[in-house]
């Protein structure tokens, strides 16, 4: 075998382990029904009630179904000063077909599985740092260039909404995961951009070839997508499919392995694990809560067939109800208005409101 031979073969190996050790492991389960996966809170987030200052998170978890081979998907979460309930922003897909919005902005929970998968807590801001940023945010989500366009791949997708935002608040100082396929996809165009982690550069082709240079980020080169990378001051190394592999990652993930703990804090579970989750559920366990709610699929949706319920808002680009990551219903789906007495919500006492 020739040299170019060798390392076409070891570039297949490299693209191929991430996604094999994913679903050997079981960090990606196959042939899920949406309807039926757990959207139920991890027991991350510190409780809006016990948390008068401002909060703003970022947040990672394995995309849905097959797509978690590769990819995760991303979205950033605000709670203003006093507020009782957080505000999520993120991209969905499906939402784009036949021309609708892509991009959610609504009342929802920040730390909930995102279809089965775990979330991972990748930044956190309290206090007057959080206060300064929200608008900054806000302002970055209303001016987010691909609202009613979505590309699985090269992007524009989720992980371009997020890192769009994350550069017009640096101070978020976020590393997005290697594994957030999109986050490299520039508008417009463009060839060169701040990092999205707010202290480095980067240039970038369409989102299929580039190279990122920043302290959060390290060096990560980028090929169809997909991302190599060391990062020096972790020590760590980043690979398609796996993502980081070292020391000095973001976050904490429900399960309790992130690399690096948050400090400790009342408003918060001790370790982010299932037991702990029940902390929010007024003492039971995950699995107990959604005997009564098994699909929890989407606040204001109808069980049974998920169809999203929405109705006009002041704001041009919010929508107060998720929507599942598949194709809407047939038109002749009927959905019912949403509860607000329900316990939709996975704090004690607490549905997500109707603003």
């Amino acid at each position: 075998m020739s040299g170019f031979g060798k390392l076409l073969l070891l570039l297949l190996i490299v693209l191929l382990i991430g996604p094999v050790l994913a679903l050997a492991g079981g960090t990606v389960r196959l042939g899920q029904d949406w309807r039926t996966a757990d959207r139920s809170s991890a027991g991350i987030a510190p409780a809006p009630a016990a948390t008068p200052e401002a909060v703003v998170s970022v947040w990672a978890a394995r995309a849905f179904n097959w797509r978690g081979l590769l990819a995760v998907h991303t979205w950033i979460a605000t709670k203003p000063e006093n507020a009782l309930s957080y505000r999520v922003h993120q991209v969905i897909g499906w939402r784009g077909r036949g021309g609708g919005n892509v991009v959610v902005s609504s009342p929802d929970l920040p730390d909930r599985y995102w279809y089965g998968q775990p979330p991972r807590l990748l930044k956190e801001l309290r206090g007057p740092a959080a206060a300064s940023a929200i608008p900054k945010i806000l302002d970055a989500v209303d001016t987010y260039p691909y609202t009613h366009v979505y590309r699985l791949w090269p992007g524009p997708n989720s992980n371009t909404f997020t890192a769009w935002v994350a550069r017009r608040v640096p101070e978020l100082e976020v590393d997005l995961p290697a594994i957030a396929i999109g986050k490299d996809f520039l508008e417009g165009g463009r060839l060169f951009a701040a990092a999205p982690g707010g202290r480095g550069f980067q240039i970038s082709l369409f989102g299929l070839v580039g190279v990122i240079v920043g302290v959060e980020e390290g060096i990560e080169f980028n090929l169809l997508g997909l991302v190599f990378g060391v990062d020096p001051l972790g020590p760590a190394i980043k690979l398609p499919g796996i993502g980081r592999i070292g020391f000095g990652g973001p976050g904490v993930q429900a399960g309790g392995y992130g690399q690096r703990a948050l400090p400790d804090d009342p408003s918060r579970p001790a370790a982010a694990s299932p037991e702990s989750a029940s902390r929010f559920q007024g003492g039971r366990s995950r699995a107990e809560s959604r005997k009564d709610h098994p699909a929890e699929p989407v606040v204001g949706s109808e069980p049974g067939h998920g169809a999203p319920c929405e109705r006009p808002d002041t704001h041009p680009r919010m929508s107060t109800y998720n929507a599942p990551p598949l194709p809407p219903p047939p038109e002749d789906a009927r959905c019912k208005p949403p509860s607000t007495t329900g316990p939709s919500s996975s704090w004690p006492g607490r549905s997500v409101p109707e603003r």
